[in-house]
């Protein structure tokens, strides 16, 4: 897509919101979203908001031309393993 990397970014972050908000009553229903499940959720909260500083972090400082690379490979890796 050629776009810089925090636009690409933040692109992909608002699309899976997006997709696992859909997800969410049907889950709900078919009792994969339980209490207990909830209170694991909310103790993993902060390893969440930390693993995303690290992201942004990292994210600053890694060169336009590497993280294109890096999306591409990792892509082609994981269709490789979905095809496997």
């Amino acid at each position: 897509m050629r776009l810089p990397k925090m636009q690409y970014i933040g692109t992909t972050a608002v699309f899976f919101m997006v997709l696992n908000l859909f997800k969410v009553p049907f889950m709900a229903a078919l009792g994969l979203i339980t209490v207990a499940s909830f209170e694991l959720n909310l103790l993993l909260l902060p390893a969440v908001l930390v693993g995303a500083a690290a992201g942004r972090w990292l994210l600053t400082r890694i060169d336009q031309s590497l993280f294109e690379t890096l999306v591409l490979a990792l892509s082609t890796i994981a269709g490789v393993l979905l095809i496997v």
